[in-house]
């Protein structure tokens, strides 16, 4: 899987629940709360021009669980395979 390194201040599109239980990028944003790894899962989608990666719940609320990861959404400039 591949990782990338997200700086405090950025920001991210979280993530919807849709059908089945798959993840969709929503409309909503956050700002990574400190520097921190993310990992790009094996996953199909994010439209045209965002992809998804896997960072630790407490990167993005101050009360989350490190152990456990949340999909967030990136824009790219390049469009999804």
């Amino acid at each position: 899987m591949k990782e990338t390194t997200f700086k405090k201040g950025n920001s991210v599109f979280l993530s919807d629940k849709g059908h089945n239980g798959f993840f969709y990028p929503s409309e909503k944003k956050a700002n990574i709360l400190y520097d921190t790894m993310g990992v790009m899962p094996p996953w199909i989608g994010g439209g045209d021009n965002k992809k998804v990666f896997l960072v630790p719940e407490n990167a993005i609320v101050f009360s989350g669980d490190p152990l456990k990861c949340i999909p967030v959404w990136v824009e790219t400039s390049e469009k999804s395979e």
